[in-house]
């Protein structure tokens, strides 16, 4: 139930940063709030080249919750510890965004993606 939630809560995230790529006037939801409305297009770049660094995050959760049928090779279990650091940090840097929206939304989904990663690899 875990691996759904939080692979599903990536699949959202990954949606998200597709539509900020696009044009969407979501810029609230991400970094830091710092632009209202669109993100400027060049940072849209950056925000379109992060979806793949999600889906990356999917696939090793997915690794290392033994979807593939196999344990998990050690490359996977190393990302892994990255990615449960990684959305650690990212919880504390949500909740201290300027945005209220970062702050409510957004700072509980990546502490859940933290627990995730961290559940599977300790147990």
């Amino acid at each position: 139930m875990i691996l759904i939630v939080g692979c599903t809560i990536i699949a959202l995230m990954m949606l998200l940063y597709i539509s900020l790529a696009l044009g969407a006037p979501y810029g609230f939801l991400a970094m830091g709030g710092k632009y209202d409305k669109k993100i400027p297009s060049p940072i849209r770049i950056q925000v379109g080249i992060s979806v793949i660094f999600q889906g990356f995050s999917m696939f090793v959760l997915l690794s290392i919750g033994n979807t593939f049928g196999s344990s998990p090779h050690l490359i996977m279990i190393i990302f892994g510890y990255i990615f449960m650091v990684y959305f650690f940090i990212n919880t504390g840097l949500n909740l201290l965004s300027k945005s209220k929206y970062e702050k409510i939304i957004m700072s509980p989904l990546a502490l859940f993606l933290s627990f995730s990663f961290a559940y599977y690899l300790f147990t």
